[in-house]
C-alpha cells in the first residue's frame, strides 16, 4: 500500500511533467510545489483527500471525482487529472479505507477506556464513603458510638435516648446541691450528639 507522502511526490512529478508538455516552462515555478502535500481529514463522512500547494488548498471527493471547498488556482486543472486516473482512486481508496479502519479502533479504544474508568468510579465509591466516614470519627470520635455494623433502628434509639436524657435530667433537678462532673458532662455532650447524628440519617 502506497502512503500519503508517496502519492504526493507522484502529484508533485505529475504536475511538473504536464507543465513541461504544455510549453509553459518561463512561467513555472517548481519550488511551489515542494511543499506539496496530502492528508484525509477524519472529521469528514466521504473518501476525501486534501491537497495543499503552497498557501492554497483544496477538498476533493475522490470517489466521485468534485471538489468540495478551497481552490488551488492554476494548478487545479493539473490536480483534477491526476485525480481522474484510476490507478490514483484505488491507492487512495486503499489508504482511506486503512485509516477509516484505524479510526475506528481508536474509537472502540477510546469507549472501551470510557468504560473502564466508569467501573472504576462505581469501585471507587465505596472507598471514597468508607473514606468519608473514617475522617468523620477522626474529627469527631465518641469511643466507637458511630460503628458501621449497629443496626438501624433510628426510631427507637432516637426514643430511648431522649427518655435517657430526660431521666438525667430529672435526676439532675432533684439534685440541685451536687456539682455536676466532668464525666457527665461529657456523657451529655455525647448523647446530645449520637441524637443530632441519627436524626440526620
Amino acid at each position: 500500500m502506497k502512503t500519503l507522502h508517496e502519492l504526493a511526490i507522484k502529484l508533485q512529478d505529475y504536475i511538473i511533467k504536464s507543465q513541461q508538455d504544455a510549453h509553459n516552462q518561463t512561467n513555472m515555478n517548481i519550488t511551489k510545489y515542494n511543499n506539496l502535500k496530502l492528508r484525509m481529514e477524519t472529521k469528514l463522512h466521504f473518501p476525501n483527500i486534501v491537497i495543499c500547494i503552497g498557501i492554497s488548498e483544496a477538498v476533493f471527493n475522490f470517489a466521485e471525482g468534485t471538489k468540495t471547498d478551497g481552490s488551488l488556482g492554476p494548478d487545479e486543472k493539473y490536480v483534477r487529472k491526476w485525480l481522474g486516473s484510476s490507478t490514483v482512486v484505488a491507492d487512495l481508496k486503499e489508504i482511506y479505507l486503512a485509516m477509516s479502519d484505524l479510526v475506528k479502533a481508536e474509537d472502540e479504544d477510546k469507549a472501551v477506556a470510557m468504560e473502564g474508568e466508569a467501573d472504576e468510579a462505581k469501585k471507587d465509591t465505596p472507598r471514597r464513603k468508607q473514606k468519608f466516614r473514617n475522617l468523620l470519627e477522626m474529627a469527631m470520635p465518641v469511643d466507637g458510638e458511630f460503628a458501621e455494623d449497629e443496626p438501624e433502628d433510628d426510631g427507637v434509639e432516637l426514643l430511648s435516648m431522649e427518655e435517657e436524657m430526660s431521666k438525667d435530667h430529672s435526676e439532675k433537678e432533684e439534685d440541685n446541691s451536687a456539682p455536676e462532673t466532668v464525666e457527665e458532662v461529657k456523657k451529655g455532650l455525647k448523647d446530645m450528639l449520637k441524637s443530632m447524628f441519627r436524626r440526620k440519617n
